[in-house]
């Protein structure tokens, strides 16, 4: 193997290629392993095939970062600014903010809130499904 794989943030969670196997897989959030240099993601199987400390760093970082789960029906209360674009536009979910769950997202790492939020421009109040992360949050309830 040319490139080594080395750890760095990552803000997607979309599914793509191991840029080893070519196996489909989803990188997590917010520290994903890459072949060094570049954007190309590279599946936990690979890792521990072609660099095991790096799995285990990579383990070790989220150990220390465990977080309590939301369900649907819980609380929880935002502590990382959300930004996402919409059809709507621009949406942000400050620091703070409490949520209801409806659901946990497609993926399993993040909830879904139906809220009705006040949107800038003429557009008013809208209800949309809202995102979190589950390290972005805590639970309330």
């Amino acid at each position: 193997m040319d490139k080594q794989i080395v750890l760095k943030y990552n803000n997607t969670a979309t599914k793509e290629l191991c840029g080893i196997c070519k196996w489909k897989m989803k990188n997590t959030m917010p520290i994903g392993a890459f072949l060094e240099g570049t954007d190309t993601s590279v599946c936990d199987e690979c890792i521990e095939k072609h660099s095991p400390e790096v799995l285990k760093a990579k383990s070790a970082y989220f150990d220390s970062k465990v977080c309590e789960i939301a369900q649907i029906g819980s609380k929880i209360k935002v502590t990382k600014k959300q930004c996402y674009g919409t059809v709507h536009g621009l949406v942000e979910i400050a620091v703070g903010t409490i949520l209801n769950v409806q659901s946990r997202n497609s993926s399993d790492d993040g909830i879904s809130a139906r809220e009705t939020i006040t949107l800038n421009g003429q557009l008013g109040e809208k209800i949309l499904n809202l995102e979190v992360w589950d390290t972005d949050y805590v639970v309330l309830n």
